[in-house]
């Protein structure tokens, strides 16, 4: 009797070493922004996602204080089945993006680097992106300023020039990203600048998933709130559009702004 007993201590002793550290599971909306506060006692909290096939989500996962320690978030992004989609670390803010492939549950666990033996802590702001879609032959009108960071996305199969204008006093670098199987985020290409109020980049080959990023620049800084108006549009080259051609076309539609 007494060695049963024992057995059945160490039994739920093992199950809740398992668990210890990890949170209880909670939902996660898209562009809705949740807290958590990573501890040396709950390392892991766990949300669920509810995606639809076909959905491009872009996941950020940034310390709520900039100087505190929380200074290595990991993140691990999970299908339904348990497969590990993404599995990822970074220092200070760590962006990710996936393509969904199916309809379906999916786990987003917020940690940090080396889990139960890590150092980082602190609160998180863990935020799931999704980019508005564009067309070939779309225009946004938008604001921004510096603070902040906006998404949008193309995936069709033609080729495409995409056109920048703004006006105002905050010059965003516009990126334009692949993302790769492991879910990291490739700059393929960028306009920006104080000076740059137009600017287009193309032709750029179509069947690719594409974001397109406006954001701060690297090591930009102002103590004060800086914005400006913006539209981008995914222009159209014709088939027979050479250089020159092109360059014409991008200065009609810059001087469109």
């Amino acid at each position: 009797m007494m060695k049963r007993i024992f057995f059945l201590v160490s039994l739920l002793m093992l199950i809740f070493a398992s668990v210890i550290g990890v949170q209880a599971q909670q939902e996660i909306l898209a562009d809705t922004p949740v807290t958590g506060e990573i501890t040396n006692e709950s390392f892991a909290q766990e949300y669920v996602y509810k995606g639809t096939a076909g959905e491009v989500l872009v996941i950020v996962l940034a310390p709520v204080d900039v100087l505190s320690d929380y200074d290595q978030p990991a993140l691990i992004v999970a299908d339904e089945s348990g497969r590990e989609l993404i599995n990822d670390d970074s220092f200070g803010t760590l962006t990710v993006a996936l393509e969904l492939e199916e309809d379906g549950i999916y786990t987003m666990t917020a940690s940090r680097y080396d889990g139960a033996n890590g150092l980082s802590v602190g609160e998180y702001t863990l935020t799931v992106i999704k980019p508005q879609e564009m067309a070939l032959g779309d225009m946004v009108e938008g604001r921004i300023d510096n603070e902040s960071t906006q998404y949008y996305m193309y995936r069709g199969e033609d080729d495409f020039i995409l056109v920048y204008n703004r006006d105002g006093s905050f010059a965003p670098q516009v990126s334009l990203i692949t993302i790769s199987d492991d879910g990291l985020l490739n700059e393929v290409g960028f306009m920006g600048g104080d000076l740059v109020t137009a600017a287009a980049i193309g032709i750029i080959p179509g069947e690719t998933t594409y974001l397109i990023r406006l954001a701060p620049a690297l090591f930009s800084f102002s103590f004060d709130t800086q914005v400006s108006d913006f539209t981008l549009e995914v222009a159209s080259p014709s088939d027979e559009t050479t250089p020159g051609e092109m360059r014409r076309a991008t200065d009609a539609a810059l001087v469109s702004w």
